[in-house]
């Protein structure tokens, strides 16, 4: 009788149930543990540094940055499968760029030609923005030089806190080399049309033939003709005095004979 209790208790329920327990708390540390690896492969939880373990081509793979200024998150779309494969996004003072800049960074990948494009969604301060004399209607993020069509975003569920940040959205078709900084205007330079001189018909002036003026000249006396007219004024001046000679004369007999009869 006393070894058939003893066999009744190595059946207790308690322990059964202790054994159950522990195994589910083991399938759930496993479950865990899964969870995080898969969203660590997915990219949600971010880094400068993303593993990736496996991704098929076509798919997207979003990644969320930490410690690398103005870079909130970037999305990868994949042309080719990638294994084992990792992106680096890390910050880089020494790329090349004479405007006003909020950030320079690298982003570098061991599959680079695998990826089509790289999507971006910044975010900058607005404060720090205008201390480096950037407007936020003005914000560009530049690859490998070339501007980006850069356009700002709303983020849904903001702290409070985030309301002194502006978002932005731009896409490069392959990695390298980024700057989020001013735009900078272009001045186009108009061509200059180059005027051709026409040359202005020379009209040569022609000088009319003077017209012959028709004089007409009274005939002149000459020779003896010339000399007997002179003579003729002569003579006629020469009889005008002795007449008026004789007058004066007449005039005097007359007075002193009146005179006289007195």
């Amino acid at each position: 009788m006393v070894s058939k209790k003893r066999g009744k208790e190595h059946h207790n329920p308690e322990i059964k149930h202790q054994q159950f327990w522990a195994g589910l708390a083991i399938i759930f540390l496993i479950s865990v543990i899964t969870i995080i690896t898969l969203i660590e492969d997915k990219g949600i939880t971010g880094g400068a540094v993303q593993n990736i373990a496996y991704v098929q081509g076509g798919k997207e793979l979003t990644n969320g940055v930490h410690g690398v200024k103005g870079v909130e998150e970037y999305t990868l779309t994949l042309k080719e499968t990638i294994k084992n494969g990792q992106v680096v996004v890390e910050e880089d003072a020494t790329i090349p760029f004479d405007q006003p800049y909020y950030s320079k960074f690298k982003v570098t990948s061991t599959d680079a030609d695998k990826i089509s494009t790289i999507s971006f969604v910044l975010k900058a301060e607005k404060e720090e923005l205008l201390r480096n004399g950037i407007s936020a209607a003005d914000v560009r993020l530049y690859a490998n030089g070339e501007e980006l069509v850069t356009t700002t975003v709303e983020k849904q569920n903001l702290i409070q806190e985030e309301g002194r940040y502006v978002y932005y959205a731009a896409a490069a078709s392959q990695l390298g080399e980024f700057v989020i900084g001013r735009y900078t205007q272009v001045v186009e330079e108009v061509p200059v049309e180059e005027t051709v001189a026409v040359a202005e018909p020379i009209v040569e002036e022609t000088t009319a033939a003077p017209e012959k003026e028709i004089m007409i000249v009274a005939p002149t006396t000459t020779g003896k003709a010339a000399s007997s007219g002179i003579s003729t004024v002569l003579v006629n001046l020469s009889w005008l005095w002795v007449t008026l000679v004789i007058l004066i004369i007449a005039v005097i007999v007359g007075l002193i004979v009146r005179r006289k009869q007195k």
